[in-house]
């Protein structure tokens, strides 16, 4: 979001796919990302409560990822429980390619853990 947006747009293809992020209210920057990818053909995971109806003809997939009637969960919940799932779907489909990124990541994060903290890879 914001000024930084541009940079991650300038790259994006349409080898790439876009997930948007976009609970209940319809920001600028959602219109642009949407618009951009039109342009490039990357197609869009939109992933919303209510929004659909506003995006759905503009996008290739709306995963819903609703609000509580009460606010308990809001989207806290349930968007990182559609992120796992996509998660878990791709990496399903890359097999090995994905268990060796996903170690490789950890590795170069433990780079930038204090030492000794409890999750730096270090054997205890």
């Amino acid at each position: 979001m914001g000024f930084g947006l541009p940079d991650a747009l300038v790259p994006l293809s349409a080898d790439d796919v876009v997930v948007v992020f976009a609970p209940v209210r319809l920001f600028r920057e959602i219109e642009v990302i949407v618009d951009h990818t039109e342009e490039v053909g990357a197609p869009v995971v939109l992933v919303t409560d209510s929004l659909g109806p506003a995006l759905g003809d503009r996008v290739a997939v709306t995963l819903l990822a609703p609000l509580s009637a009460s606010g308990a969960t809001r989207e806290t919940l349930s968007s990182p429980a559609v992120v796992d799932a996509l998660a878990l779907a791709v990496a399903s489909q890359l097999g090995e390619r994905a268990l060796e990124t996903s170690e490789l990541l950890t590795r170069l994060r433990d780079y930038f853990l204090p030492p000794n903290s409890p999750h730096d890879g270090c054997d205890e």
